[in-house]
């Protein structure tokens, strides 16, 4: 076996929980933080949690704030439950 077949066959799976582990610590946190743009990006820049932020507080709209955050929710779990499923699924090949 060559390079490519040595990393997909020991490397990868040995590997494999703590890139699941990093992908959800980076990816997680970049969606609900909503300090940090704000700091960073100023007011022009506009991010999910920025935007959820304002439902619930400047604009008052609740069902609107609930929505968007519900919505978020899911996407992040399929986001997450996909990286799972690709990286399981990329060991099995290797085997």
């Amino acid at each position: 076996g060559g390079p490519l077949r040595s990393f997909l066959r020991v490397t990868l799976p040995l590997s494999a929980p703590g890139v699941i582990s990093a992908a959800l610590i980076v990816m997680i946190p970049t969606v609900g933080d909503y300090v940090t743009p704000k700091l960073v990006g100023g007011k022009d820049g506009v991010m999910i949690a920025n935007a959820i932020q304002a439902q619930f507080g400047k604009a008052s709209n609740w069902p609107l704030g609930a929505a968007l955050s519900v919505t978020t929710m899911v996407i992040v779990t399929l986001m997450a439950g996909a990286t799972v499923l690709i990286i399981r699924a990329a060991q099995r090949l290797a085997r």
